[in-house]
């Protein structure tokens, strides 16, 4: 049983790259002030895109820029997908 659980992060979390492109299309069709909805998709996209832009992780980026700045220490925690990046958002069941 705890051998299931432990495997179980690939799962739960997997590598949420494979649904960007319908994560981009489900916001160019919705200009922003439309609706407002949940969706844990795009902050992980959003996730991404900081990565590229600032070359480094999310957690550190957010970190540098926010974080320290307002001496908060182990404010937050990144949890990880299948592949083990770090993601902008997680949904647990």
């Amino acid at each position: 049983m705890l051998s299931k659980y432990l495997q179980a992060g690939e799962r739960l979390n997997p590598d949420p790259a494979p649904r960007y492109p319908a994560c981009v299309d489900w916001l160019a069709k919705r200009p922003p002030g439309n609706k407002w909805a949940y969706k844990t998709g795009e902050t992980n996209l959003i996730g991404v895109l900081v990565n590229q832009a600032a070359g480094k992780s999310l957690g550190a980026h957010l970190s540098g820029n926010i974080g320290k700045p307002l001496a908060m220490e182990e404010s937050a925690y990144w949890d990880r997908s299948g592949s083990g990046s770090e993601m902008g958002a997680v949904a647990y069941r």
